[in-house]
């Protein structure tokens, strides 16, 4: 079924487009009650998604997009998506919200900062968890066990003044694939500070501290696939750096090392220019690239075949 708008909005929004396309009244005059809900419920792995149709320069931020378990046929609806209080998840600028209250912050791209003709879209998976997509790019994971029947929310904030539905059915298995896409898992060394959907992990107090950076994949990874990272910072002050490589330990379940070098079993990691087998030196010359020796900017992946 092709997705659009419920008929009940915002007491300042206009339908068109059979109730694809949603526009903000008087948009340089007004920056608030322009919200929208989808017509039906979302199913597990479907994607909503809504193009910035048009945006005005009046005001300071802008479209906001999430999911409500507030039936709209019902709702009276308020001044804007952030003032929900129940069973609602909402991404506003780089944070998500729950039920109004912060739930996670420094999440994603920056909704604030889109421009007209870009993409904002919400999936829940069918292990309920919450996904954020800027321009078909997954944010990552928002939000766990979020469960029961949600309606997508858009909100028309600001400098946001028209949004159209995305028709994307013909590509649902592409989102459905790009949404497990690999992250960092949420059990981490006790350093580690995650960011941007889990995929972005930084080691806290780096001049400080050098051990307790260790993270791992969400989920096992699948052969022939490739996991990579890049190196954003660097600090000068340590000897040695980057260590990458696979591990049967699960980290629901790990109680995790001060370096992976320290794991006696399941465990292949490359340190410097030499491989390590669970904590001994197994092949002291390997490829062309010492990791010592990397820089910001360089990346580093590893593939099973």
């Amino acid at each position: 079924m092709a997705m659009s708008f419920h008929q009940k909005t915002g007491t300042m929004v206009t339908l068109t487009n059979s109730n694809k396309t949603a526009s903000r009244n008087n948009p340089h005059q007004e920056f608030n009650n322009g919200l929208v809900m989808s017509s039906q419920p979302l199913v597990d792995d479907q994607l909503f998604e809504v193009r910035i149709d048009k945006k005005v320069p009046t005001w300071s931020g802008s479209i906001e997009i999430g999911v409500s378990s507030l039936d709209p046929n019902y709702l009276d609806f308020p001044s804007s998506a952030t003032n929900f209080r129940e069973g609602s998840w909402v991404m506003s600028g780089t944070s998500v919200l729950e039920d109004g209250k912060s739930h996670l912050e420094d999440y994603g791209h920056d909704l604030d900062e889109l421009s007209e003709g870009d993409t904002v879209g919400v999936m829940r998976t069918s292990s309920g968890e919450l996904h954020f997509f800027v321009n078909g790019i997954d944010q990552g994971v928002s939000a766990h066990r979020v469960t029961g029947t949600i309606y997508a929310v858009v909100d028309m904030y600001g400098k946001c003044a028209q949004v159209s539905i995305v028709d994307r059915e013909d590509k649902k298995p592409e989102f459905i694939c790009v949404a497990n896409r690999l992250r960092f898992h949420e059990h981490c060394g006790t350093m580690v500070k995650l960011t941007n959907g889990n995929r972005t992990a930084e080691r806290k107090k780096p001049v400080d501290e050098f051990n307790n950076g260790v993270v791992m994949t969400h989920r096992p990874i699948l052969d022939d696939e490739l996991f990579e990272i890049r190196i954003d910072e660097l600090v000068n002050k340590w000897s040695g750096s980057i260590e990458m490589g696979i591990t049967t330990h699960n980290p629901d379940t790990l109680d995790f090392p001060a370096t992976m070098t320290n794991m006696r079993s399941g465990t292949i990691m490359m340190s410097g220019c030499g491989i390590l087998t669970n904590g001994k030196g197994s092949r002291r010359e390997y490829g062309e690239y010492n990791l010592d020796e990397l820089h910001e900017g360089d990346r580093i992946g590893l593939v099973r075949k």
